[in-house]
């Protein structure tokens, strides 16, 4: 795991990815709902069931995360925070808190996402920060890897490739 203990006795998570699109179409896709939808989420078969989100410093967001297994009508798991930073088309930073059933819900961790360009593209840096515990951290890990997989196949579908705010559409 690429994580470091901090003094505080939190642990912090980086990954790095580069991406052969421009840091806008990045940035755009952390941000706007209709991206998100289609993105978001650890594993192909976990997606968001709904994605709210104020892009603005001090805006909020929340989402929530269906398996399509789940034999309920309610998410399987939500997420919301605040954006403390942002600089498009570089720099995200916000507040990354689940809410129950999920272990250390209330955890208010910080995530931030840096984009730099680079010969290949734009190299994406994902720092989670405040992981209360290794178990958290190793979640989240897996998580943010597979979440970036998924991020890296939706941006490279084709533009012609439709875009809604249903992802079930297209």
């Amino acid at each position: 795991m690429n994580a470091e203990l901090k003094a505080d006795g939190t642990i912090e998570l980086t990954l790095k990815r580069v991406l052969p699109f421009p840091r806008q179409r990045i940035f755009d896709a952390w941000i706007q709902p209709k991206h998100l939808m289609r993105w978001m989420g650890p594993t192909p078969d976990i997606n968001l069931d709904f994605a709210e989100v104020d892009a603005r410093p001090g805006g909020s967001y929340r989402m929530g995360f269906k398996d399509p297994d789940c034999q309920t009508s309610e998410p399987l798991s939500i997420v919301h925070g605040e954006f403390l930073v942002l600089e498009p088309p570089s720099t995200l930073k916000f507040t990354w808190i689940w809410e129950q059933p999920v272990p250390d819900a209330g955890a208010v961790t910080v995530v931030t996402v840096e984009l730099s360009d680079v010969a290949a593209g734009t190299e994406l840096t994902l720092t989670h920060q405040r992981l209360p515990n290794q178990e958290f951290a190793q979640r989240h890990e897996q998580g943010w890897i597979g979440t970036l997989d998924k991020f890296q196949r939706y941006l490279e579908r084709p533009h012609s490739t439709p875009i809604s705010d249903n992802p079930t559409e297209a």
